[in-house]
């Protein structure tokens, strides 16, 4: 048995040069003819919008992510940037989280001021006139869903704040306003829990949206609502007050000023060390775990729809309170978060925003993640970067993970008419760990898709054997009838193994993206007989109709 580096350095050299990738790669134990439709199938997504791989930001840690006006964080600005020049429009940036809900605005405070409890929380969020400066340093285009306080039970704290984000920022880089983070989530030092249900919240959010509607004169609609959080841990699906479809039946967009609504979607969690027990990478790097996870938010996007409001992912992650350190800061999350972004937009959900931020002590007091000492950042391990040096984390740096978000954007492409459909698993692979997807560009008339996406998710780590996991997938009866060529390219998302902590041995397409910007040679693979080898823990992105243009 060949070892895996010297196969791999081999083929990324020789198919640098033109040759073939096929006959060089070693044998795979499993091969699997795969199904792809000519024509869009029936349940082929609308149009993808290009701001679907969009991004959440904990409030208290804005200015550690993105820097003041006169100081920006530019490393967190071409992250960004890379995935804009891809898909042709900026991500939504929707800032919020826990410290959401204890925030205040005062017009003589600086960017962001954290204020902690005795036992090391973040007890308050405040922020000043220079927290909205920061939104002029973003790519153009970029747009806003703005924080308001629900949990504190003050209007006229989320007033202020309303009216300093009218009165400051510009109207159009305003995609929404939020009002409340998780309120289903409340203490019972903040409401009375027992009286404190879908009715009560729809009623209170009805009032102060309609206040703040004439206060200000807002156009409508201009609000996220409902956006309480899902977990599942096991096979069992948590879903707490505050869903779309209870609050659409309390009336809550009766007067049409209702954007979006929005749910939190966690899979498991580390809040504390029982739950995170099942936040393992064999349950969280799962299709079948992953879509039939997203399958249960088709009840809420039918209910938003249906009052004629769109439904998003306003804020997700691979495991809730930070992540867990050696999974979601691994190669392992990048394929989880490539997959699981894929079949939300197979699933016609519009966006999904993917949460980033730091431990935060008032999560759980027994949660799996710790703290910065002397109140230094403690960067979550799902974030996709850390966005400045710190003593827990290190120096600054992509995680594998944003490889995930890269790959994401070439697969929706920068034509802004493009679908994508699930392909049907081959009947001797296990859906658990393959996902498969075809995506078309511009309408109907198209005869072939232009994109494929495949996903191996059986695991492979280091010291695993390569013809356990391997698989090659068989196109050619789809190649020999469709108009592509016979001769396509491809793409690889690909690490050492899925418990590559490392981002510069996590590659796209053969370069790494440690530090932002493409180091090493960009590799497009060679296809000439439809023959595609995946290892596990692995995926590829295939060309049908030219060459990748990144």
């Amino acid at each position: 048995m060949i070892s895996l580096f010297l196969p791999l350095l081999a083929l990324l050299a020789f198919v640098g040069n033109g040759v073939d990738a096929a006959s060089l790669l070693p044998r795979y134990s499993t091969s699997a003819k795969v199904s792809i439709p000519l024509l869009p199938p029936l349940n082929t997504s609308k149009y993808i919008d290009g701001a679907l791989g969009s991004f959440s930001f904990e409030l208290a840690y804005w200015t550690e992510f993105w820097g003041t006006r006169e100081e920006p964080n530019e490393f967190s600005r071409l992250l960004l940037q890379n995935l804009i020049d891809r898909t042709g429009k900026a991500p939504i940036i929707r800032i919020g989280g826990v410290s959401q809900d204890s925030s205040i605005y005062n017009p003589n405070a600086t960017s962001i001021e954290r204020t902690l409890s005795t036992a090391g929380a973040i007890y308050r969020t405040t922020y000043g006139p220079s927290f909205f400066d920061t939104f002029s340093s973003f790519p153009e285009g970029t747009k806003f869903v703005i924080p308001l306080n629900l949990g504190n039970d003050s209007y006229q704290i989320a007033e202020d704040a309303a009216t300093a984000a009218w009165t400051q920022v510009d109207h159009d880089s305003i995609w929404a306003f939020e009002l409340g983070n998780e309120i289903g989530h409340s203490k019972q030092s903040e409401r009375i829990l027992s009286n404190w249900t879908e009715d009560a919240y729809a009623k209170q959010w009805m009032n102060w949206t309609s206040a703040i509607n004439r206060a200000l004169g807002l156009p409508r609609p201009i609000w996220w609502t409902g956006d309480d959080i899902t977990v599942v841990n096991s096979s069992t699906a948590i879903w707490d007050p505050v869903l779309p479809h209870e609050i659409v039946a309390s009336g809550i967009n009766n007067d049409s000023t209702v954007r979006e609504f929005t749910v939190h979607a966690y899979q498991y969690n580390t809040c504390s060390p029982m739950s995170a027990l099942s936040a393992t990478a064999s349950n969280l790097v799962n299709h079948k775990t992953i879509s039939s996870f997203i399958d249960l938010m088709e009840k809420e996007r039918l209910a938003s729809e249906s009052v004629g409001a769109g439904f998003v992912v306003g804020e997700f992650n691979a495991v809730a309170c930070s992540g867990r350190p050696n999974l979601t800061d691994s190669f392992a999350d990048a394929l989880w978060l490539l997959d699981a972004s894929l079949f939300y937009a197979a699933s016609n959900i519009t966006r999904a925003h993917v949460h980033l931020g730091a431990t935060l002590a008032s999560q759980s007091a027994n949660q799996l993640n710790v703290v910065g000492t002397n109140q230094t950042a403690a960067f979550s391990t799902y974030n996709l970067w850390y966005p400045i040096d710190s003593p827990l984390r290190g120096p600054r740096r992509t995680n594998p993970s944003y490889l995930g978000y890269l790959a994401l954007t070439e697969a929706i492409g920068g034509s802004g008419r493009s679908r994508i459909v699930e392909l049907e698993t081959p009947p001797n692979l296990s859906r658990d760990f393959f996902a498969g997807y075809a995506i078309w560009d511009d309408d109907l008339s198209l005869t072939s898709p232009s994109r494929l996406a495949f996903l191996n998710l059986r695991p492979f780590n280091v010291s695993s054997s390569f013809t356990n996991t391997s698989v090659s997938l068989d196109i050619s009866s789809f190649l020999d009838v469709s108009e592509c060529t016979s001769t396509v390219t491809l793409k690889r998302l690909t690490a050492p193994g899925g418990n590559e902590l490392e981002s510069q041995l996590s590659t796209w397409g053969g370069q790494s993206w440690s530090n932002g910007t493409a180091d090493g040679a960009k590799i497009l693979e060679v296809v000439s007989d439809g023959q595609i080898g995946l290892r596990g823990s692995e995926a590829v992105l295939v060309h049908l109709l030219g060459d990748a243009k990144w």
